[in-house]
């Protein structure tokens, strides 16, 4: 990816388990991916607000940990 380009500097991208079959690819930007990188963890509880893009991933405008 040319980052030159791009309108994000940053980007994070993990899978959220919602039950034992289904699972949503989630994307954070810029000062959120760097949040959701330091503070969230395998097995946590989190909570995410967003919206899903044209490849069914949610790209995330809010997110903490419960």
């Amino acid at each position: 990816m040319n980052f030159k380009d791009s309108l994000h500097i940053s980007i994070c991208m993990f899978e959220l388990k919602i039950d034992e079959t289904t699972f949503l690819k989630i994307k954070a930007y810029d000062e959120l991916s760097d949040f959701c990188y330091n503070n969230f963890r395998r097995g946590d509880f989190i909570a995410v607000s967003g919206r899903l893009n044209d490849l069914n991933e949610v790209e995330i405008e809010f997110c903490e940990k419960l």
